[in-house]
């Protein structure tokens, strides 16, 4: 095989198995509705911890994995990712019980948390120093693209079979991915005296995020004053600090202090734990409003977020290069600024009588160019001035912040819609798109705050920002 086929086999392995991932949280946002007939009992803040189980547990393991990855060697992690991922969607897709389907969603959680330091550490490493923008962008793209064709592609699935198919969706394209990386991604190099993480720390942000989420969620159906709730987030107030202190004594810690000491590093984490929240948040909101308010379909409210997908796939490429050309700084803020201006002409333009082309397509439109233009710029910031060394765990962190502001973005959104009416439908998902609105306005700030917008910078200078 040539070098440059090589390369294309590690890009497309690489990028296949973020778009599984990326496919598989957003195509649970679309079967929501058939899970709530699956199990009618279960209210819908139970409900909603079958996405919020995959992106917590993602998020929770992902440093570690990266971890992992450095230590036994990124082929090997990433190869058993996609294993472990396949197996809980398998799982997910034949759980006859409600505490089972969660559970399977943690197992892919898991798998994921694997496959994507992994992957993107393999994919940086075989790509040379002047190609690294594009080449990140190709992923985050490709990754971005299946978000958010999650729900076009579940609503099919479901509207034809259950929820319990859209598991499946992924498993073709993880055999593929598969495929190429056995035959392109060179030999895992495993590091033997290495020691291993802090298994302990890993499961500290595990109960952190849990009880964040938990005290969110259901903190408007229980009281905020209620014991369980003000025990949920005293919990997550005193575990994080401890966690800090934890990753500066341990001799492998699940994250590195030492990276924080880079601007550029510190504000494209924030950013991303920002972005998260944004996106994700709206993402399930979307699908909600169209079915609940509108009144479509299941198939209807799916084929309602394509006009991001496409947004996105016509995009990507193009704002890549333009952050070659020009630096992160000049895609990434008009980018996240789009997100905001979509949130906004949600709550300004879209009401209780359904006019998708004049109201609900532009800011779809808006969500996709804002996605595909902020988030690969994020990616290339975080990796700036990084040792080839520490690639796995720099992406592994940002893409925590990344699944932690995820996690955080949907519970506010459950939270919010959970105990929603008809009466006060409208009031509450436009409280709920000013609420990401701000979101992504911080995130907005916060690209901005990353430091140097010039060409030498964007593909990976070794100079600290």
């Amino acid at each position: 095989m040539s070098e440059e086929g090589r390369l294309a086999s590690v890009r497309w392995s690489a990028a296949l198995s973020a778009l599984v991932v990326g496919l598989n949280l957003s195509v649970m946002n679309v079967a929501f509705a058939d899970l709530r007939t699956s199990f009618p009992a279960a209210p819908v803040t139970t409900l909603g911890w079958v996405v919020s189980a995959y992106t917590i547990v993602f998020g929770a393991v992902l440093v570690l994995a990266g971890r992992l990855a450095d230590k036994l060697g990124r082929r090997s992690v990433f190869m058993t990712g996609l294993a472990v991922f396949a197996g809980g969607s398998v799982l997910a897709g034949c759980a006859p019980w409600l505490w089972m389907l969660i559970g399977a969603r943690a197992v892919q959680g898991i798998g994921a948390a694997c496959i994507t330091p992994a992957s993107m550490g393999l994919l940086l490493d075989a790509t040379p120093v002047s190609q690294r923008a594009a080449a990140t962008s190709f992923y985050s793209g490709v990754s971005s693209i299946g978000a958010a064709s999650g729900p076009s592609l579940g609503a099919l699935v479901v509207d034809g079979s259950s929820w319990r198919v859209a598991f499946f969706l992924g498993l073709p394209v993880l055999v593929v991915s598969y495929l190429l990386g056995r035959r392109s991604l060179p030999p895992s190099v495993a590091v033997r005296d290495a020691a291993l993480p802090d298994l302990v720390g890993a499961v500290m942000i595990v109960a952190a995020m849990t009880s964040l989420s938990f005290g969110i969620v259901q903190g408007r159906v229980w009281g905020w004053r209620n014991a369980w709730i003000v025990g949920a987030f005293v919990a997550a107030a005193l575990l994080v600090p401890i966690f800090v202190q934890r990753c500066r004594r341990h001799p492998s810690p699940v994250m590195s202090m030492g990276l924080f000491r880079r601007r550029s590093f510190t504000a494209a984490n924030v950013a991303a734990l920002f972005f998260g929240m944004a996106t994700g948040g709206v993402a399930l909101a979307n699908v909600l409003f169209l079915r609940d308010v509108w009144g479509y379909t299941l198939v209807g409210a799916g084929f309602g977020a394509l006009p991001a997908a496409v947004t996105a796939m016509c995009v990507a490429r193009t704002v890549g290069r333009m952050g070659v050309r020009h630096g992160e700084l000049a895609v990434g803020i008009p980018g996240a600024l789009s997100i905001v201006a979509a949130m906004l002409w949600l709550h300004g333009f879209v009401g209780d009588d359904a006019h998708y082309w004049t109201a609900w397509f532009p800011a779809s439109v808006m969500l996709g160019f804002g996605i595909a233009a902020s988030f690969p710029m994020i990616s290339v910031a975080v990796v700036r001035g990084i040792g080839t060394d520490e690639l796995s765990l720099a992406t592994a962190t940002n893409r925590t912040f990344l699944q932690l502001g995820n996690a955080i973005g949907i519970a506010l959104v459950v939270a919010m819609l959970g105990a929603t009416t008809a009466a006060d439908a409208r009031s509450e998902f436009r409280l709920a798109w000013t609420v990401l609105a701000v979101l992504g306005l911080m995130c907005t700030m916060a690209i901005a705050v990353t430091g140097s917008t010039t060409r030498v910078a964007l593909v990976g200078a070794d100079q600290p920002a």
